[in-house]
C-alpha cells in the first residue's frame, strides 16, 4: 500500500504511530520498509490517558 501512496498519490513520508508494547506490529513496518525514528507521547487517549508511541517513517524511494 506505501508504493502505491508514492506513485498515485504522490506522497513523499508516511509515518506510523505503534504503541512500544506491540512487538509484531513494529516488526511488521520494518519489514515494509518503515525504520524507526523516535519515541513519543501522543495527543491520543483511551479514557483519558496519554498514550506512548514509537514512530516508525518510510520515505518515497529515490527514482531510478
Amino acid at each position: 500500500m506505501t508504493d502505491w501512496a508514492f506513485a498515485t498519490l504522490g506522497y513523499e513520508r508516511i509515518q506510523a504511530l505503534i504503541q512500544p508494547g506491540n512487538v509484531a506490529s513494529q516488526r511488521a513496518a520494518e519489514r515494509a520498509g518503515f525504520v524507526r525514528t523516535q519515541h513519543r507521547r501522543t495527543c491520543c487517549s483511551r479514557s483519558g490517558e496519554v498514550l506512548e508511541h514509537l514512530v516508525f517513517v518510510r520515505q518515497r524511494p529515490s527514482p531510478g
